[in-house]
């Protein structure tokens, strides 16, 4: 696990990104440090090797896709969900939005492809 420091324009000071990948699942949890709570958290799967999907709606089962993505109701609409996805393909360049999606999923994937 490793843990990065949040844009302070998005969270406010002393917000951190806790990290976990290397495996089959991983998740990226953004946290407020001063309150310790969780702001976000976005999980995806690696891509598969063997092109069987790992998640429901994915366009392309070699690459990885994401599972899913909460956002806490008062920090929506203040960037945290892309946050997340930008740091998320810093580490898994070719991270794919799952094709089944809430309206709300769905907005926000066509904003951020």
């Amino acid at each position: 696990m490793s843990s990065e420091a949040l844009n302070p324009r998005q969270f406010g000071p002393g917000g951190k990104y806790t990290t976990q990948t290397g495996g089959r699942y991983n998740y990226i949890e953004a946290v407020h440090t001063k309150s310790g709570r969780r702001i976000g958290a976005m999980n995806w799967f690696s891509g598969s090797k063997e092109g069987i999907p790992h998640v429901q709606g994915s366009p392309d089962p070699y690459k990885p896709g994401i599972f899913k993505v909460v956002v806490s109701k008062p920090q929506r609409r203040k960037g945290v969900a892309s946050a997340m996805l930008e740091h998320a393909r810093d580490i898994a360049p070719g991270l794919q939005h799952s094709t089944v999606l809430s309206d709300e999923g769905r907005a926000w994937a066509e904003a951020r492809p």
